[in-house]
């Protein structure tokens, strides 16, 4: 597969021409949603341009950090956008950042609907995106691929290797993260129109809900996926966990902190809220443990990936535990 499009005659960079569709589908998507439910838009509008610029600066400085090695310096690093790359943790802080912004001068009142949309827009963007790096040298896992009937997508990608120069089948990390998130998007999707039909009451507690399921399961593919990255980004005081991974559990302890304390407040038992925290943090333990094995065993990917997705299976069912739990009524009220 050719690194160009053509449309309309036009031959295009595929890689910045997905990424620009990643970033359209996003910039369409909320909008729309504020349109169909009935909010306000403009606000949304006037922070689109903000969010998007803060968004481009913020990715790329987080890059340069990680990886200041790929840059003459920082300055130049972030006069030129069109070389190099960018980190999603900047575009997801410049999205909340604006959300918040816009709370914060009254804008927009509802931030939890807001945090809604935003999670729903951003997974269909990160979907569409993500692809553009199936057409640069970014796309290249650390999984060998040796078996020929899995030699092609979504399973793998032909990869260039740096030293040999010679042509390797890799596992397609980005190609999966998109599937990944175009299925939080159609989950999402299907929540929001379930939620539609329900009556006010329901929808008015249900709102930030889905922020909350994307965020756990984004962040758990992250652990997983960025496990598998060739050039995963690291802290340059850390080079065994990458900082997509720390970020990733500290939003996950911080999601999981969150729902505890709606338990308490719901007046969930205390014996129950240990059980759910027992279940994180074993979860937890075993994800860890196997990211540590695969690191020094990398042939056993599939056994060491198989056991972190049972790990990471028991957070999200101890985050859904947590969540249901304080949608019950107070026993007290």
């Amino acid at each position: 597969m050719g690194n160009t499009l053509v449309f309309l005659g036009i031959s295009v960079n595929a890689r910045e021409a997905l990424i620009a569709l990643g970033a359209l589908s996003f910039a369409l998507m909320l909008p729309a949603l504020r349109l169909w439910q009935g909010r306000r838009v403009l606000p949304v509008l006037i922070a689109l341009p903000f969010g998007a610029a803060a968004a481009l600066y913020l990715g790329r400085l987080i890059q340069w950090y990680c990886l200041s090695e790929s840059y003459t310096s920082l300055g130049a690093a972030m006069s030129d956008l069109r070389t190099g790359g960018f980190s999603l943790v900047g575009v997801f802080a410049a999205a909340i950042g604006c959300a918040w912004l816009l709370r914060l001068t009254g804008a927009e009142k509802d931030i939890r609907g807001l945090l809604d949309d935003l999670a729903l827009s951003g997974s269909l963007g990160i979907a569409a995106g993500r692809l553009g790096e199936r057409f640069g040298s970014a796309d290249r896992g650390k999984i060998l691929i040796e078996n020929e009937a899995l030699q092609r997508l979504p399973f793998s990608a032909v990869a260039i290797h740096p030293v040999s120069g010679e042509a390797e089948w890799r596992f397609a990390t980005f190609c999966a993260q998109s599937m990944w998130a175009f299925f939080l998007f159609l989950l999402l999707a299907s929540r929001m129109m379930r939620l539609s039909r329900r009556e006010n009451e329901l929808r008015e507690r249900e709102k930030g809900g889905g922020f909350l399921l994307f965020v756990t399961l984004y962040c758990e593919g992250q652990i997983l996926f960025d496990s598998t990255r060739y050039d995963a980004l690291f802290l340059r005081s850390n080079g065994f966990v990458s900082m997509e991974q720390i970020l990733s559990l500290t939003a996950l302890t911080a999601v999981m902190i969150l729902l505890t304390v709606r338990c308490v407040r719901a007046g969930a038992a205390r014996g129950s809220v240990l059980a759910y925290w027992a279940l994180f943090l074993g979860g937890f333990g075993l994800a860890g443990f196997m990211e540590y094995y695969v690191q020094r065993h990398g042939g056993a990917f599939l056994f060491s990936y198989g056991l972190m997705t049972v790990g990471l299976a028991a957070v999200f069912a101890a985050t859904r535990l947590a969540a249901a739990k304080a949608r019950k009524p107070s026993s007290a009220g």
